[in-house]
């Protein structure tokens, strides 16, 4: 976890890797702090692609896939998350009532964790989208369809299925009890990224949201 460390007291500002190997190396470093059993370590490494998703921690050429990966690996780890209200544990003793309310607690510091991080990446993205230099890169070049690996378009798509399938389920998850603040405004920003990022699909994006709200 050293190096997850030392990424999240790096300057925004540093040009962290001038390679891609560079950041493929501490990327994989970061995803393995993701899966940690601990969640407090996650929640750090974590922190930590938040800073990896910074456009001038970017390598030449740009790791899209790696980006995505990331993303992935954070997503996974929601189905593990204990996000019920503390009214669920009434019932319980209060040796069981504590403990479940650790882990909620530990849950929910993930997830606002996480979604300051997905807050980062649709930032990213966006940033990327508006340089040419970046767009011109070899993992966008012309012979590639733009929905390959390795492209901006495929990490715009990332970012919309996960979304859509895991990220917003879980937040509305959390709502059973009094909602966060942090929480809610994250999941906005994250929303007004996805209705930048992919106009074409927000018609059927928008629809499915506005039955999710309603159920």
């Amino acid at each position: 976890m050293l190096c997850v460390s030392v990424v999240n007291r790096q300057p925004p500002s540093i040009h962290l890797f001038p390679s891609g190997s560079g950041f493929v190396a501490v990327s994989e470093a970061v995803t393995a702090g993701v899966s940690s059993s601990c969640l407090l370590v996650a929640a750090q490494a974590v922190k930590a692609a938040a800073a990896l998703f910074r456009l001038t921690h970017q390598s030449r050429p740009f790791q899209y896939q790696v980006v995505e990966e990331l993303i992935e690996a954070i997503t996974r780890r929601f189905s593990e998350l204990t996000l019920s209200s503390p009214s669920h544990h009434r019932s319980t003793g209060n040796k069981r009532r504590s403990a479940s309310s650790s882990q909620t607690f530990r849950s929910k510091g993930f997830l606002l964790q996480a979604l300051i991080c997905f807050q980062a990446a649709c930032r990213l993205a966006e940033e990327c989208a508006s340089e040419p230099a970046l767009m011109k890169n070899p993992f966008t070049a012309p012979y590639k369809h733009s929905d390959a690996q390795d492209s901006l378009e495929s990490v715009c798509q990332c970012l919309l299925r996960c979304c859509d399938s895991v990220w917003i389920p879980t937040v509305l998850r959390t709502c059973d009890g009094p909602p966060s603040a942090q929480i809610l405004e994250s999941l906005y920003s994250i929303l007004c990224s996805q209705f930048v990022l992919l106009p074409s699909s927000m018609p059927q994006f928008a629809n499915k949201l506005g039955e999710l709200y309603n159920t």
